[in-house]
């Protein structure tokens, strides 16, 4: 890997040689959120990756959605790191022994062809599952929803906040956010998404 020699420059006095130069791995700086010193050196996990490398062999999430957000920990009795991994629809947990994904947590999601669309006019727009299976997937009134695999309403929706909002074969959202009506797709994809997420038990 490349490697830049950092000193530091001073306006008035120009370089200062007389302090230790620092050798620091090229790192990924875009929407990075966590960061590690190590061994001298500043390591940016990059976002939006849906795998990790192992051995120089990329390792894909189990649900094969991207990683949309990286937190590292450590954990004091031991001094071991552990890095969690999120996916819309999952928490993983990187397992250095197996070098796998293990599953911490799984949103509620519905994936089905039964999905249709009505944009209700003046009445608050609704998504229909002719086959009821809102309340066993679990989704609740408020929740932030995903919708992929539509035609025309692929995008971000918030439920409505009463109990009448979700039953078995309707989600109600609210008032601003507006539905094309649109009949039954082949697979269409509603996840509550990562405002939903709660906090999980670490190892």
């Amino acid at each position: 890997m490349d490697k830049n020699i950092f000193a530091i420059f001073n306006p008035r006095f120009e370089l200062v040689k007389n302090i230790p130069k620092i050798l620091l791995n090229k790192v990924i700086l875009p929407d990075s959120e966590n960061s590690l010193l190590k061994d001298g050196k500043v390591v940016r996990r990059k976002m939006r990756e849906r795998d990790l490398l192992k051995n120089g062999v990329k390792v894909q999430t189990p649900d094969k959605n991207p990683i949309i957000h990286y937190h590292t920990f450590l954990k004091r009795a031991t001094g071991m790191q552990y890095l969690l991994a999120f996916t819309k629809a999952h928490i993983y947990h990187w397992n250095p022994s197996t070098e796998a994904f293990d599953t911490k947590w799984t949103n509620h999601y519905i994936s089905v062809d039964t999905i249709k669309f009505d944009d209700n006019e003046a009445d608050a727009d609704t998504i229909t599952d002719s086959g009821d299976g809102f309340v066993t997937a679990g989704f609740v009134p408020g929740d932030k929803i995903t919708i992929t695999g539509s035609t025309s309403n692929d995008g971000d929706y918030t439920i409505g906040s009463e109990d009448t909002d979700v039953t078995a074969g309707v989600l109600t959202l609210i008032a601003t956010d507006e539905l094309t009506t649109e009949d039954l797709a082949d697979n269409v994809v509603i996840v509550a998404n990562c405002d939903n997420w709660k906090t999980i038990k670490c190892p």
